[in-house]
C-alpha cells in the first residue's frame, strides 16, 4: 500500500507534484530516488538524443542526389543542393576526362520521394 502511493505520486507530473513527490521518495526511500533520478536522466537522453536526429535529419535533407545521362547511359552520381550545381560539378569532371570533345548530356534527378525530373537535353 505505501509502495503504490509512493509510484501514484511520481507519476503524477507537475511542477509542484513532481517537486514534493521527490521530496516524499527522499525522505521515506532514499533507494528509491536514486532509481527515479537515473529514470529521468535517462528519459533526457533520449529526448536529447531525438532532438539531435531530428536536427541531422533536417539538415541532410537539403541535399539531392542527381545522375549524369549520356546517350541514355549513366555516367555519374553527383550530390548537391540544387541541379545548377550539380551540372557545375558534372561539367569539371566530363571535361577533365574529354578534352577537345564537345559533350551534350542530361541529369536527372534521383533522390528519394522526388519526382525525378530531368534537366538539360
Amino acid at each position: 500500500m505505501h509502495g503504490s502511493k509512493i509510484l501514484d505520486g511520481l507519476f503524477n507530473i507537475n511542477s509542484n507534484t513532481f517537486s514534493l513527490s521527490l521530496l516524499f521518495v527522499v525522505k521515506y526511500c532514499p533507494k528509491l530516488f536514486f532509481v527515479v533520478i537515473i529514470g529521468i536522466s535517462i528519459f533526457l537522453l533520449l529526448e536529447i538524443n531525438k532532438s539531435i536526429f531530428f536536427i541531422h535529419n533536417i539538415m541532410i535533407s537539403s541535399k539531392r542526389h542527381f545522375t549524369v545521362v549520356i546517350n541514355s547511359k549513366k555516367h555519374g552520381l553527383y550530390t548537391s543542393s540544387t541541379p545548377s550545381s550539380a551540372a557545375k560539378k558534372a561539367v569539371s569532371k566530363l571535361c577533365a576526362d574529354n578534352k577537345n570533345k564537345k559533350v551534350e548530356f542530361s541529369l536527372r534527378e534521383t533522390t528519394q520521394s522526388s519526382n525525378k525530373k530531368i534537366y538539360g537535353l
